[in-house]
């Protein structure tokens, strides 16, 4: 009897959160008003977009919630397949308005809130400037909401679960304690820094020569390393030296955790020179801007040319922000190679950015490095395992270690998948292997940079492989994996 009744419990605890989700999506859709009014686009086509199907989602989230107020605590496995099943409701009732207003079809329209959930910037919108003020300003809002909610989320589950090998792997590096005492006041915390930094990017891109509007979508799309533009060129439509060094600091901003960040806003600078994913962090965009610049040298003939896109793009690739200034198709295979090694790394744990993440590439390299020491020393012989400054004990290394490397592995396996799977679908005289991998490795890590395959007539097979790339990549697999799992054998512990 027991074996029956609990998997109902565990639905009924994953229902209940997302009529938590299905208000949040409400709030959200209400939020894009003050923009109708201002540009006289408060029309029928809105009501029926945004604000009717934000009554019904508050309604029907509302009814979930308090019909299953008895359904059992959220559990670790409750919350990952509610982020699993949120990352795919979320897009599916997004999609609407763009489909209402007939600026794209069913599929595309899921695809481009798709690619906005997950904040990877990916688009079939053509030209941004001919659709209306709100879908802009809509598209923006779902990537700066969706990149501070898997922050939001991590915490949450970091905060919940101390036993978690995630939890010992964050524990390594000093950051066992949370922000503030409490998740929920952490939660406001980040929130509070989440914000302040967009507004501090949005005045820096009106003071460097963005107008008010640009400013403010792409201040909300560069934070939340997302990368949707309100130009059809991205950022390559200004041709300016000034908004592109003005973006550099916000990309790199969004790709630090957030606990690292607070500690250096209440002046605790070391503490940011010490963190380990912000070391790796500089040492990357350090060695690749230059290895970048040097291999596009011959295609430019000038050094501070090839300087200027080279670095623009790498920390666009590895804070995976997707912001575009050049056409990288033109470049040379290695470039293409070496921004999809950045793609696939991404930026620190805890922060809005996609990849692997710095600190499971970080804890990889030295636990192989760690493992071959070992296996040369005697038996009788000590080896320490660093992770930052802190010695780590062999049990737990061995452990975040192996996470690392599941994660790394499953990573590259759903990305052979999706390389394989667009050969298939794509136009082989234009886009090899290297344009393949480029394309999933951008779609899978989140970052929305573009070798010209995403398009509005590209293979419907080859955009819903992009987007389970996209969904894989934002849920870092173990969700999804669970998820599929829970289908067929529920949600009972392994």
């Amino acid at each position: 009897m027991e074996d029956t009744v609990k998997p109902t419990a565990d639905a009924w605890a994953v229902l209940r959160d997302l009529g938590s989700i299905l208000v949040i999506l409400a709030v959200v859709m209400v939020g894009t008003l003050p923009v109708a009014l201002h540009y006289g686009e408060l029309t029928p086509t809105y009501m029926w977009a945004f604000l009717y199907p934000a009554g019904l989602l508050s309604a029907a989230g509302v009814s979930l919630q308090l019909v299953l107020r008895r359904a059992p605590d959220t559990e670790l496995r409750h919350a990952l397949v509610v982020a699993a099943l949120a990352y795919l409701l979320l897009p599916i009732f997004s999609a609407l308005p763009l489909y209402l207003y007939g600026v794209l079809g069913p599929l595309d329209s899921l695809f481009e809130t798709m690619s906005g959930w997950t904040t990877t910037g990916l688009t079939l919108i053509p030209d941004p400037r001919a659709i209306p003020h709100v879908l802009v300003f809509w598209r923006s809002l779902i990537q700066w909401v969706g990149g501070v909610g898997v922050v939001i989320l991590t915490m949450i589950i970091l905060g919940g679960r101390p036993g978690t090998s995630t939890y010992a792997l964050y524990k390594s590096e000093g950051r066992e304690e949370k922000i503030q005492p409490t998740v929920v006041s952490t939660v406001r915390t980040t929130s509070w820094i989440y914000v302040l930094f967009t507004l501090l990017a949005v005045l820096l891109l009106a003071v460097v020569g963005m107008d008010l509007w640009d400013s403010v979508n792409h201040a909300m799309t560069t934070l939340s390393t997302a990368g949707f533009s309100t130009q059809p060129q991205s950022i390559a439509t200004y041709n300016s030296l000034r908004i592109e060094a003005a973006l550099v600091p916000f990309m790199l901003l969004g790709a630090l955790p957030f606990l690292v960040l607070y500690r250096a806003l209440r002046g605790r600078f070391r503490a940011l020179l010490q963190d380990v994913q912000f070391q790796a962090l500089v040492l990357l965009v350090t060695l690749g801007a230059l290895a970048l610049t040097l291999e596009n040298y011959l295609y430019y003939g000038s050094f501070l040319t090839s300087l200027r896109h080279s670095a623009f793009q790498f920390v666009s690739a590895l804070s995976t922000t997707g912001h575009q200034t050049v056409d990288i198709l033109a470049w040379p295979t290695t470039s293409k190679i070496i921004l999809s090694f950045a793609m696939i790394v991404g930026g620190a744990a805890g922060s809005t950015a996609g990849g692997i993440k710095l600190v499971r590439a970080v804890a990889a390299y030295r636990g192989t490095r760690w493992w071959f020491r070992k296996a040369s020393l005697p038996p009788s012989a000590i080896a320490t395992f660093k992770l930052g400054d802190r010695n780590i004990p062999e049990e737990d290394a061995n452990r975040l270690v192996a996470e690392a490397n599941l994660i790394t592995i499953l990573w590259l396996v759903f990305l052979l998948a999706g390389v394989i799977t667009l050969l298939h679908l794509v136009d082989t005289t234009r886009f090899g292997l290297a344009e393949a991998i480029f394309e999933v490795a951008s779609a899978q890590g989140n970052a929305g940079l573009t070798i010209g395959i995403t398009s509005p007539d590209l293979h419907p097979l080859a955009k819903l492989t992009l987007m389970m790339n996209m969904w894989v990549g934002r849920l870092e697999i173990i969700p999804a994996l669970l998820l599929f799992r829970g289908f067929v054998k529920g949600l009972r512990p392994f």
